[in-house]
């Protein structure tokens, strides 16, 4: 009668200690707060999926959704880019599917958060097209565009893409990190430098202190020299000829001074490498120090 006794004693116990080691870990006290997209399912929680994606059966709050609803699943080539300069820009293939026979348009729309999640608003999201049909059990495909500029607050983030069928709506995410590095392209005209024409001193490049500037060689055949007048960190390039070819990149140094300070960089004229006409001295380039 004893051994039967304790027999039932431990049928009882091995339950309440299983639910314990599944109950979310250590420490699950009723203080324990649930974090959505940690791949560990809290109290509160229906699901747990390591992301806070909607539309791929755990929702953004980390609830079950109804995979069996005609719904379209959203998915990116690239859900963590490499990192990239500033002012290169990288496009990213979106692909829509259809979910239990799905058919019609489907929206899409951007949104672009910090590490903290909050708001990013000086990057550029840029699809090609906002708004896609999908056939039923078909396929459709958009890009979107991811860039920003040397005066951007914030170097990585994330681009949340999101799609939208009426009450449906499903996300894909993209990881993505800027070097502080703004590139800027001088090309040429066989002989010449040619500039970009938007960024003369009535719009200079901005860019924050403590980054780059890279100019970059577009053209073929010859190479260039960068004239700038050595402040804030932006030297003269070295004149030896053929000095920086095509392809390559002459950089500034991490730019130092003071916010609001403004100089001037070129293609320096000597002979073997690209000159700079007298047309072309009202286009050169200019950039403007930021805090």
């Amino acid at each position: 009668m004893r051994s039967l006794l304790l027999s039932l004693i431990a049928a009882v116990a091995i339950p309440a200690c299983t639910q314990d080691i599944t109950g979310g870990g250590p420490g699950g006290g009723d203080d324990q707060q649930p974090t959505c997209g940690n791949g560990v399912v809290d109290q509160g929680e229906a699901c747990d999926d390591n992301n806070t994606n909607n539309g791929d059966g755990c929702s953004s709050t980390c609830q079950t959704e109804n995979t069996a609803t005609p719904r379209v699943a959203i998915s990116v080539d690239k859900p963590t880019l490499p990192a990239m300069d500033l002012n290169t820009g990288a496009q990213v293939t979106i692909t829509l599917t259809s979910m239990m026979g799905f058919a019609g348009d489907v929206a899409l729309t951007t949104s672009v958060v910090d590490v903290s999640n909050q708001p990013i608003t000086d990057w550029t999201t840029t699809l090609d097209s906002s708004t896609v049909t999908v056939a039923a059990d078909g396929t459709a495909t958009a890009h979107i565009t991811i860039n920003a500029m040397g005066d951007t607050a914030a170097l990585s983030g994330t681009v949340k893409v999101t799609a939208t069928s009426g009450s449906l709506t499903a996300d894909a995410s993209v990881g993505t990190t800027f070097n502080p590095v703004l590139d800027v392209v001088f090309t040429n005209n066989g002989t010449d430098c040619v500039y970009p024409v938007d960024h003369t001193v009535q719009n200079p490049w901005n860019i924050k202190m403590g980054r780059k500037i890279a100019v970059y060689n577009g053209g073929n055949g010859l190479g260039f020299i960068i004239h700038a007048n050595n402040q804030d960190g932006f030297n003269h390039e070295t004149q030896a000829t053929p000095g920086t070819l095509p392809g390559q990149a002459y950089m500034s140094n991490a730019m130092t001074g003071t916010a609001g300070d403004e100089d001037t960089f070129y293609c320096h004229p000597m002979t073997g490498v690209l000159a700079e006409p007298a047309a072309l001295v009202a286009q050169r380039n200019y950039y403007k120090l930021v805090q």
